[in-house]
C-alpha cells in the first residue's frame, strides 16, 4: 500500500478523537498532518453553555486540541479571528494558514443585483 501524500485531521469532536490514536502513534509519519479547524473545541461548547471551563470534559477537549495542534505540520481555519485565537492560545502563527470559504456571488448581492443576475444568467426558469 503507497503511503498518502498527507494525512488530514479536521476539528469536528467526533472525528477527531477517533484520529488521534493515528497521530500519535506516528501512523503515515512520512506524510505531513494538516489540521483543519472548524469550530474551536472545546471553547465553542462554553459559548452555548453545554461545559464551562472548569469541568472534566471542557479541560480534556482542551488537551487534545493542544495535542493536535502541536503535532501539525500546517492548521487550516476559515477566518481571521480563529488564526487570531489560535496564535494567543499559544499556537505557532507560521503553522496557521488562512483559506475563508466560498460563497456564491448570488448570495451577497442585493435584490436588485441578484434579480439582474439571474435574468442575465437564465436562472430560476423552468
Amino acid at each position: 500500500m503507497d503511503r498518502p501524500e498527507k494525512r488530514r485531521g479536521h476539528r469536528d469532536l467526533p472525528s477527531t478523537s477517533s484520529r488521534c490514536g493515528r497521530v500519535r502513534r506516528g501512523a503515515d509519519a512520512e506524510a505531513p498532518f494538516v489540521f483543519e479547524v472548524r469550530d474551536l473545541w472545546p471553547q465553542s461548547l462554553d459559548a452555548v453553555g453545554a461545559a464551562p471551563p472548569s469541568s472534566i470534559f471542557y479541560r480534556s477537549l482542551e488537551r487534545l486540541a493542544r495535542f493536535l495542534y502541536q503535532r501539525a505540520d500546517r492548521i487550516v481555519v476559515d477566518g481571521e479571528w480563529k488564526r487570531s485565537t489560535l496564535a494567543a492560545a499559544g499556537v505557532q502563527p507560521e503553522k496557521i494558514v488562512v483559506i475563508r470559504n466560498g460563497v456564491r456571488k448570488i448570495f451577497v448581492l442585493s435584490p436588485g443585483q441578484r434579480a439582474r443576475y439571474l435574468l442575465a444568467n437564465n436562472c430560476g426558469s423552468n
